[in-house]
């Protein structure tokens, strides 16, 4: 397994004037595999550890000063969390240490990446309820530094049109409909 040259693990990264990627998602969405590749790495990296057992390796908040692809040119840090709905912590739990995180580590968040497994692509309840949490933090203005990954879509010519087939709308059409 590759990994990035210069990932760096932080407790504190107020003032580093590196551009903040905050990572959230469910547990099994993909977020750690997400960060090695933001990184530089391999998905499988040892960087941001993943797992597709039922319980996240993710278990607190990671701050990791690194390049954006590798490229030294692109200081950033990425925000690895905790999944929702991990068996080994309660959601509340969860929100709990990434706030505690992000007001006493933290100083802004330049990006929100919101990680969606592209698979089972539904909006449960700690999903809304983290959104609603960082619009309470950061205000709805927040939607304007935000974007939604979907994961584990395979993106070959024949998975793309068995998905436009079933979901009777292209992935755009359809991802378009999932904002709303």
């Amino acid at each position: 397994m590759a990994t990035a040259r210069n990932v760096i693990i932080k407790d504190d990264v107020r003032g580093n004037g590196r551009v903040k990627v905050l990572i959230i998602g469910k547990t099994g969405a993909g977020k750690s595999t997400l960060c090695n590749l933001f990184a530089g790495s391999n998905h499988d990296a040892d960087d941001f550890p993943s797992s597709a057992k039922a319980q996240g390796c993710t278990q607190n908040t990671v701050f990791a000063n690194t390049f954006f692809n590798g490229d030294e040119s692109s200081p950033i840090t990425i925000i690895d969390t905790v999944g929702f709905d991990d068996p080994k912590k309660s959601t509340n739990a969860v929100i709990e240490e990434l706030v505690d995180k992000l007001k006493n580590n933290c100083d802004y968040v330049n990006l929100f990446v919101i990680v969606v497994n592209g698979q089972d692509p539904r909006l449960d309840c700690s999903i809304i309820g983290m959104i609603k949490i960082l619009e309470g933090i950061f205000s709805t203005e927040f939607w304007k530094q935000a974007v939604i990954i979907f994961t584990k879509m395979p993106m070959d010519e024949g998975s793309r049109f068995r998905r436009e087939k079933t979901n009777k709308a292209t992935d755009r059409e359809w991802a378009m409909d999932y904002l709303e």
